[in-house]
């Protein structure tokens, strides 16, 4: 199972990575009167968009991913969910990131292009608190081997996270919550 993720503000929010039903994450905003405004993918893999048509169906919001990752969700082999018993593709249209700063109403968030696990992986930078996706984990990082990976952009895109800020707090795509200096010092990839 996938980690997904709401950023909240002044009864607005951000989804990332929606990658099941969400129900509870329905109710949570239904219940506390909370705006969905928009979803952003990290990446275009299955267990991160499978709940994105759900959420666009209820509450019209548009969805954002790096533009060489569109491919990959209008694909079932390509996002892999011909893994699963039900291979999907998502039908929503999509608006494409800008490398750099971001703005979608009142949130500002940084786009750090972070190839490796897909072409079109990327990391959302929110104030001190970075969205990995599936490309550092704790104490770990996201395979390469599955459709557009590649292991030389997960290199470079590691040398490009050990230039950022050290404090950021890490939510990856799978697993726990870590600091971006804890895995500069204790994870084997860096």
């Amino acid at each position: 199972m996938a980690n997904a993720y709401l950023i909240i503000k002044d009864n607005h929010a951000l989804l990332i990575d929606p990658g099941g039903s969400g129900a509870k994450v329905v109710s949570y905003l239904e219940d506390n009167n909370i705006e969905l405004k928009a979803i952003l993918l990290t990446h275009g893999h299955f267990d991160h968009i499978a709940g994105v048509d759900k959420f666009v169906k209820k509450f019209g919001c548009p969805v954002y991913i790096d533009e060489e990752d569109e491919k990959l969700v209008k694909s079932q082999a390509l996002n892999c969910s011909t893994m699963t018993q039900k291979p999907f593709v998502l039908k929503t249209p999509f608006i494409h990131y800008q490398i750099g700063e971001n703005n979608i109403d009142e949130f500002t968030f940084e786009v750090i292009d972070a190839p490796g696990h897909t072409s079109g992986s990327v990391l959302l930078g929110f104030e001190e608190h970075l969205f990995t996706g599936d490309v550092v984990f704790k104490q770990g990082i996201g395979r390469c081997d599955l459709p557009s990976g590649s292991n030389s952009q997960m290199h470079q895109s590691i040398q490009k996270i050990k230039q950022l800020n050290a404090s950021y707090i890490v939510y990856p795509g799978h697993g726990d919550t870590t600091t971006l200096q804890d895995e500069l010092n204790y994870n084997p990839y860096f």
